[in-house]
């Protein structure tokens, strides 16, 4: 799927690079960045989305799953935070999800680090003075893609659907995340995304 993405955006005309770091290591995220600005002299925009999902509920929850649902979020951006250069930074976006804003059951942990990058964007856009367009989007499940199946199983799709919740299309999802990507700085940090009432 990551590869048929890629391919996709070099078919579009632009040049990609994969690299395959963690990102909450504070090291390898300083030296890939460093890098990059090295060979390209500025990064002008960063979409967040890295993440891990191992849900439970609470009671069943071992602290080291906690850690990583939690850091890969949070840590990560507060690396790329520490090493981005607001100066020609336009964007930083992060994908958030409706599970930081409404809970979702056997998410608290992946319900924690969504919330806590949303309240951190709110820091970021609130010390880069508005010069940086900084949004969490807090996306829905969503449903199939070009090149994926999307985010749920058959059985969770139900589950959402009883509670109201549809899955976000792909194209919805796509012109969502292209108009925000070019909003100005003014306006709210953190957007509930998706189609719903």
């Amino acid at each position: 799927e990551m590869r048929a993405n890629m391919a996709d955006l070099r078919r579009a005309g632009a040049t990609v690079e994969y690299h395959a770091i963690d990102v909450t290591d504070e090291a390898a995220m300083g030296s890939l960045l460093g890098d990059i600005y090295a060979r390209l002299g500025r990064i002008d925009g960063v979409v967040h989305g890295a993440g891990v999902i191992e849900d439970k509920l609470l009671a069943d929850k071992a602290s080291d799953s906690w850690s990583r649902v939690v850091e890969t979020k949070v840590f990560g951006l507060l690396l790329l935070a520490r090493n981005l250069h607001a100066d020609s930074l336009r964007f930083l976006t992060v994908f958030s999800s409706v599970a930081g804003r409404y809970g979702n059951s056997g998410q608290s942990d992946y319900a924690a680090a969504n919330e806590l990058m949303n309240r951190l964007c709110d820091q970021l856009s609130a010390r880069w003075e508005g010069k940086v367009n900084v949004r969490a989007l807090c996306w829905g499940p969503w449903g199939p893609t070009r090149h994926g199946a999307g985010m749920v199983t058959a059985e969770t799709e139900a589950k959402f659907a009883a509670k109201g919740v549809t899955l976000v299309d792909a194209d919805l999802g796509r012109k969502i995340l292209a108009a925000e990507l070019a909003r100005t700085p003014e306006g709210p940090v953190e957007v509930v995304c998706g189609a719903g009432p």
